[in-house]
């Protein structure tokens, strides 16, 4: 339910779906949940919601590299170039961190 209601964009409605269920979510729920977070514009929700993800799993780099994304968004320098190197320093090969 929560990716058709992400193909039309209801990023309020993912948030109300899923919000409640954070602790519990997998992996892809909680990606899911950060981006409807992004998209209503809850920076302080999708920096939670990847947090418990890395919180889940420590060496996930993709999602240290959307916290670093969301960081530099939030023109927060120096938490950005961390989560870009701790990105870097899980996979080296990974090109977008």
């Amino acid at each position: 339910m929560a990716l058709e209601l992400e193909k039309k964009k209801d990023y309020k409605k993912i948030v109300e779906l899923l919000q409640p269920y954070t602790e519990r979510l997998p992996r892809r729920g909680l990606m899911t949940l950060a981006r409807a977070a992004k998209g209503v514009g809850d920076s302080t929700l999708e920096i939670k919601t990847l947090q418990l993800s890395l919180a889940k799993n420590a060496k996930d780099y993709v999602v240290q590299t959307q916290l670093g994304e969301v960081f530099s968004r939030l023109k927060r320098p120096n938490d950005a170039i961390a989560a870009f190197q701790a990105a870097i320093e899980l996979n080296k090969r990974f090109e977008p961190a």
